[in-house]
């Protein structure tokens, strides 16, 4: 399994950035319907920096992973899966 990276947070704190970090976490199998998609970039809007302070008025259970939207690429799809091609660039919506 390759190795990728995300934003995680685990608990939430005055300020922002001491909150996330980047976390190493393996390849997930994808299941038929699924698609892995790389992020390319992502936003960071007020409402992130909200949620990761715990003053936004929708906190996700910890721990989460920061962000909300975004554009990405396509990278896998699951077995039977109907989507966009591998490769193609996406929008990722909240």
């Amino acid at each position: 399994m390759t190795t990728m990276l995300k934003a995680q947070y685990n608990e939430r704190g005055p300020v922002p950035q001491a909150a996330i970090e980047a976390v190493p976490f393996d390849r997930p199998v994808l299941a038929q319907g699924q698609a892995l998609v790389a992020v390319l970039a992502a936003p960071i809007n007020p409402s992130d920096v909200l949620t990761l302070t715990g003053q936004y008025g929708l906190l996700p259970p910890l721990p989460a992973v920061g962000g909300s939207e975004g554009v990405g690429r396509v990278v896998e799809l699951g077995p039977d899966t109907q989507g966009p091609a591998v490769g193609q660039t996406v929008l990722l919506p909240p």
